[in-house]
């Protein structure tokens, strides 16, 4: 199977930005008295976009009760909404404070633009925070496309995030790639649904922010989980 594609996740995968995320959200967490939580724990929380981080950092509505903040905001009369504008505030002032890319992201960028693949970040974060932090990490320009959440298409129409099948439509027919030749890289349970959803085969990294076992547990090819970026690399390499 051929490479033509690379439809990337970003935080987790390309990017480890959980310490700015941490930032943001415990000083929402500060307007309302309430202890901050650690950066480990907010890594947890990444991955299903912003309302779902903050319902689970500061509403606590979480699978796991043991991953529950100790204190957190009554479900009742908590205003979403107004937890997303105060969020979006801190975040998007000043995204990349102490974020990094992560391992052998740059060189497997660099690899692959050199080769002439598409290459897609494909995020629940923000578009316009995602955008932002590829730029200021200076990997902006190796990038095809970014499809970050509330993007929109050339008529104006938001795209469906993922794991809707139709935002990976919308990948390929922006890129020209050939299904049968695109693949996904990602860290969460929402890269290997949206992988499925669009029938694309799919690297599962387990050394991001997703739970490995849950990972494992519904990747469609074992042989496909991978310790990190390198060894993702590694795993398309004899199809370039």
């Amino acid at each position: 199977m051929a490479v033509s594609c690379i439809i990337y996740d970003l935080d987790g995968t390309l990017i480890d930005s959980a310490p700015d995320i941490a930032n943001a959200v415990n000083r929402v967490r500060a307007n309302y008295d309430l202890d901050p939580i650690s950066i480990d724990l907010v890594r947890q929380f990444i991955g299903d976009g912003p309302q779902k981080l903050l319902e689970r950092a500061i509403v606590g509505l979480v699978d796991d009760r043991s991953l529950r903040p100790e204190r957190c905001l009554p479900r009742s009369w908590t205003d979403i909404k107004h937890l997303l504008d105060q969020f979006r505030g801190w975040y998007g002032m000043d995204p990349v404070i102490d974020t990094t890319l992560l391992p052998f992201a740059q060189e497997m960028l660099q690899h692959w633009n050199a080769l002439g693949c598409a290459q897609v970040v494909l995020t629940n974060k923000p578009h316009d925070i995602a955008e932002a932090v590829l730029d200021q990490l200076d990997i902006l320009p190796m990038l095809d496309l970014v499809v970050g959440r509330g993007a929109r298409n050339d008529e104006g129409k938001e795209i469906a995030p993922k794991p809707s099948s139709e935002v990976i439509d919308y990948i390929l027919d922006e890129t020209g790639a050939e299904r049968s030749e695109t693949w996904v890289i990602g860290d969460g349970i929402p890269d290997i649904q949206v992988a499925i959803a669009g029938q694309l085969p799919v690297i599962v990294l387990l050394d991001g922010y997703g739970n490995p076992e849950a990972l494992t547990a519904i990747a469609p090819e074992l042989d496909h989980c991978v310790t990190n970026l390198q060894s993702a690399h590694a795993l398309l390499s004899p199809h370039a």
